[in-house]
């Protein structure tokens, strides 16, 4: 089924970290940060609006929705839902300012991965300023709500009760925690296999790199989570080059432009957006960094774009684009898999030393290896379940916490069972190409660009 109203993804914010003061220099990537809207159908006819986090852009992202759909009944249902509340992404000034804030005919829900009671503390504290207004006395018609990262499923109703789509979650990786969201239009039971020829659009912010030693590393979930979205938002504030070894950067939290296309080239994506821009960054900058990643796309057959505050973006469903462009991206997607495969492989033999060292040994100092690379077991771990492999399991101990592990040898074994797949040994050739040949036409661009 594909549905009569593609998914509309508006942006009000989209910096990271922090705001930047308004200058000539970042007018056009903005100043405020993370503040978007999902709009599922018609807001004037029984749609409804999402608002996902609350950054220094709500108040340009409400500027939008009021132009557009002031006076509609979901302007009366407002929802808002948080990724996590680092400062970016909760602004408390923002927040308590909201005008709705201040109307009782308005209901207004905010879900996030903290509890009910805590997220009200937190909006009281930021309105119980010297002369602040009070929660309860100035702020009406307010519901709360906690969210358990990959335990939910929302569905999302007309205001005719009528399901038009839902909203999945996922834990992502980041300081304290975050939660991804998954918006797709279409019926509210769908399961999530069946979703291609559906609008759909995947908001991963904020997302921090995978590290198996210096070799970065893509997890099967999040390919998974974001398959065959029609839009797919990802906070990649920085390029592979700046997190280079020693840079504080690497421990920031966040991913880098190129991994944001690899993981969009493996879920099979239609259109990636990069998001969170670096507040450092000015214009000049962000288009240099833009045009050195977009000279993938027209071989990939992916549209890829950059956030810009004002941004509409519709989420054209998968199945409409064309024949070519779907043959060109199956081809791509195995390619972009075997070179994941390749570095799984190189990961995994780089620590086999440790591991048999330490069962020789045989003083307990395995649990503490294993331990170490937990990390690179599950993601392999993650990858063989994807693939409906599954690895078995060892109980090892250290530090006297006993806990259970994927077997090294177990994992070793899947990936020699992938690489015998009579395609592989060539996706391997192709995938060293291509990647080559990338690397030549993107570093041109940027030289081109500066």
């Amino acid at each position: 089924m594909t549905t009569h109203h593609p998914l509309q993804l508006y942006i009000g914010g989209c910096r990271g970290s922090r705001s930047v003061t308004d200058d000539p220099k970042r007018a056009e990537f903005g100043a405020g940060t993370s503040a978007y809207a999902l709009i599922f159908g018609d807001p004037k006819n029984g749609g409804r609006i999402i608002n996902q986090d609350f950054g220094t852009g709500a108040h340009r992202l409400e500027q939008m929705l009021r132009a557009n759909f002031g006076g509609s009944p979901a302007m009366q249902q407002r929802m808002v839902l948080f990724s996590h509340f680092h400062h970016d992404h909760y602004d408390a000034s923002a927040l308590t300012q909201w005008g709705v804030m201040f109307d009782p005919a308005v209901a207004k829900t905010f879900l996030g991965a903290m509890s009910a009671p805590a997220q009200r503390a937190l909006l009281q504290m930021a309105a119980s300023h010297p002369g602040g207004p009070d929660l309860q006395s100035h702020y009406r018609n307010l519901h709360f709500g906690e969210i358990v990262p990959g335990d939910s499923i929302l569905g999302v109703s007309n205001d005719q009760g009528l399901g038009i789509g839902s909203i999945n979650t996922i834990p992502l990786p980041h300081p304290g925690g975050a939660v991804g969201y998954r918006y797709d239009a279409g019926e509210t039971e769908m399961h999530l296999s069946d979703r291609l020829g559906e609008s759909s659009v995947v908001v991963l912010i904020d997302l921090a790199m995978q590290y198996a030693g210096e070799i970065t590393l893509i997890p099967a979930q999040l390919v998974e989570f974001a398959r065959d979205a029609s839009v797919l938002v990802v906070d990649a504030p920085y390029l592979d080059a700046e997190l280079a070894s020693g840079s504080p950067k690497k421990h920031f939290g966040h991913f880098t432009m190129e991994q944001a296309l690899r993981l969009a080239l493996l879920a099979n994506v239609d259109h990636l957006v990069i998001t969170h821009h670096d507040p450092d960054a000015n214009d000049e900058e962000l288009h240099r960094r833009q045009a050195y990643i977009q000279s993938v796309e027209r071989d990939f057959g992916l549209t890829i774009s950059f956030a810009k505050p004002g941004a509409m973006i519709a989420a054209v469903p998968t199945l409409e684009q064309s024949a070519t462009k779907r043959t060109t991206r199956a081809v791509t997607v195995d390619v972009q898999r075997a070179g994941h495969d390749i570095l799984l492989a190189q990961a995994l033999e780089k620590i086999r030393p440790e591991f048999e060292r330490a069962q020789q040994l045989l003083d307990g100092s395995l649990g503490g290896v294993v331990q170490k690379n937990l990390p690179l077991l599950e993601l392999v771990a993650g990858w063989a379940a994807a693939d409906g492999i599954k690895i078995s399991r060892h109980p090892y101990q250290h530090e006297g916490k006993r806990f259970m592990a994927p077997v090294l040898g177990d994992l070793q074994q899947y990936m020699a069972i992938r690489d015998e797949d009579p395609m592989h040994g060539e996706q391997h050739r192709l995938s060293d190409s291509i990647a080559a040949e990338a690397c030549i036409r993107s570093r041109r661009d940027l030289g081109r660009a500066a």
